[in-house]
């Protein structure tokens, strides 16, 4: 994770302005994030608070549990942390704090634009996020604005070329390297900037090599599982493979196996009898 969410946010950003940005494509890009953004992320905070509900009126139900647990429930819901994650980082859930990110990134891409263009800016905001760390609040990250910064600064000045990628790929590795080897804590963010970079600069490469359109059958499920691997993943037990030893590493590769296989077929299932309700929970993918 210290590398896939930056690159995340560094190929959000450079997707993002990969088109002449303007006021007029600030609105149509804001307009689209509404649905495939916005609404999922609506939808999939308040999802797992409804099964929570009806798992208390299942206990009600089943075990005889009191009613008043439900009503407590509900008056203790803090709404606002349930969906933006103020008080802990995270929304109810938490794998989507990054895409409430990137939501706030759209947001502030004017703010992106105008620094990525002025090279100066740019490196003091790089500057900044080097020598100043945590520098975030619980509901947006400084990293995630710079990767994404990044990936703008990258895309709007067309830096990405095949020779290019061979030379940022040698530097950031080098650079990785020599922080591994020598630097201190403090250096945490340069450290990971490096590996993120030299991880694309590479892939930049493959890309070039190989056809990436091969074997793509199971890209449509992505965001679907993204979404709702948390959720479903809380209905199977979790083991300590320091207690039962080999069995537990076993289950932790199984595990998420068997996940993705039922929200495949959830998703296979949702497609064939209700594809429009589907098609907003995937955010009109």
């Amino acid at each position: 994770t210290k590398v896939a969410v930056p690159t995340f946010f560094v190929l959000s950003g450079f997707l993002f302005f990969k088109d002449a940005f303007s006021f007029d494509a600030y609105k149509a890009k804001i307009n689209r994030r509404v649905s495939s953004l916005l609404v999922p992320y609506v939808l999939w905070n308040i999802i797992p608070f409804f099964i929570v509900i009806g798992l208390k009126i299942l206990g009600c139900i089943i075990k005889g549990n009191p009613w008043g647990g439900i009503i407590l429930y509900i008056n203790d819901t803090d709404w606002l942390d349930l969906f933006t994650g103020y008080k802990n980082g995270y929304p109810l859930n938490p794998v989507l704090w990054f895409i409430r990110d990137l939501m706030i990134s759209s947001v502030l891409s004017p703010l992106v634009y105008c620094i990525a263009k002025r090279k100066i800016l740019f490196i003091v905001a790089i500057i900044l996020f080097i020598l100043v760390p945590n520098t975030s609040c619980n509901i947006y990250s400084y990293s995630s604005f710079v990767y994404f910064l990044i990936g703008a600064f990258v895309s709007t000045n067309k830096l990405v070329t095949l020779n290019r990628s061979y030379i940022f790929c040698s530097i950031f590795v080098c650079s990785f390297l020599c922080l591994l080897l020598f630097g201190k804590r403090m250096w945490n963010n340069l450290l990971f900037l490096m590996l993120t970079m030299s991880f694309i600069c590479l892939c930049c490469i493959i890309s070039q090599k190989i056809d990436i359109n091969k074997n793509i059958a199971f890209v449509k499920y992505s965001f679907w599982i993204f979404v709702t691997h948390w959720i479903f993943g809380q209905f199977l037990p979790n083991y300590d493979y320091k207690v039962i030893g080999y069995i537990g590493w076993i289950y932790m590769i199984i595990k998420p196996l068997i996940v993705i296989a039922l929200m495949i077929v959830l998703y296979e299932f949702l497609n064939r009898y209700n594809p429009s309700l589907l098609k907003i929970l995937i955010g009109k993918r």
